[in-house]
């Protein structure tokens, strides 16, 4: 009997960090991956399909042979300082990546069922409401940006999921590595006060729901990519050095200090929304690690 032909996956931004993991999780499942990127990443032996939105350049073949195609990819917000000159590479990242998909999409043959889209709850601006993906767009760089990645993400002919990743939690490197730092250091940070909403996600639900999109036909729209335990900054590093059994003298860093170090860019730890992700639990999404305490002892135990 022939065997039955894998499901195809292409991943752009499969060389990050959800991207590495998410390749993992698909390969176990028995799905084929690839990756498409600009250059193939020295930690795996993935097929890889180069493109560079900025060139509007993309293999053809990455499109002609996907089933589905995840788009990860994007300048990181949280790599340089926010100069005029890197906000807008922020924006063009991801609005040329979104712009060459659709084109290749439209006039390349292919056999393409759905995208799934990274998208992010910076949207929200900084709430301390409960908000969820009905709710009105926030105020500020992130916002706007958000807003604009996902218009540019509205307009493909197939099936199309978009989330709004939260903070995401991974031993390996991201949000979870850097406030791990101060605590390994007997200093146990809350930012400008703390009180900021922080809403988070253990990677291995985040690559759940993405694997959960794939497989879902009826699934599209915009969903909360969140756990659904939000809590203030100042409670999420109390609880993680709690369970990383650390004894470390609680600061406060004010907001002006942070300001000073990071400019506008202050604005990725002052600010937080209360997201929930009650959407994506009604369409039948069930997270592994709802609880941080839960998420943080998994984690940590498994570095």
């Amino acid at each position: 009997m022939e065997e039955k032909k894998k499901l195809h996956i292409v991943i752009a931004g499969g060389s990050g960090l959800v991207g590495m993991q998410l390749t993992e999780l698909l390969f176990a499942d028995g799905f084929r991956v690839s990756h498409l990127g600009r250059k193939p990443s020295k930690h795996s032996n993935t097929n890889f399909y180069k493109w560079n939105p900025s060139e509007n350049f993309i293999d053809a073949n990455a499109i002609k042979e996907a089933d589905y195609i995840v788009n990860l990819s994007g300048e990181s917000i949280a790599g340089k300082r926010w100069t005029a000159k890197q906000k807008q590479l922020i924006i063009q990242s991801r609005l040329q990546s979104a712009q060459l998909l659709q084109h290749s999409l439209n006039t390349i043959p292919n056999q393409v069922k759905a995208i799934v889209c990274a998208s992010a709850i910076g949207f929200y601006g900084n709430r301390m409401d409960i908000v969820n993906e009905e709710s009105t767009k926030g105020k500020g760089f992130l916002a706007d940006t958000v807003e604009a990645w996902e218009q540019a993400n509205k307009n493909y002919t197939v099936r199309t999921v978009i989330f709004r990743l939260g903070n995401v939690l991974s031993v390996k490197g991201g949000v979870l590595d850097q406030l791990r730092k101060p605590l390994n250091f007997f200093i146990c940070p809350f930012l400008g006060g703390g009180k900021q909403p922080f809403s988070w996600i253990h990677i291995d639900d985040l690559c759940s729901m993405i694997r959960y999109a794939i497989r879902e036909q009826t699934l599209a729209g915009i969903f909360n990519a969140t756990a659904p335990q939000t809590m203030p900054q100042k409670q999420f590093m109390l609880t993680l050095k709690k369970e990383m059994k650390k004894v470390a003298l609680n600061i406060v860093v004010p907001a002006w200090v942070l300001k000073i170090i990071l400019g506008q860019q202050a604005a990725i730890v002052l600010e937080g929304a209360n997201v929930s992700s009650a959407k994506i639990q009604q369409h039948g999404f069930v997270f592994q690690y709802p609880q941080l305490s839960h998420a943080l002892t998994q984690l940590l135990k498994h570095e």
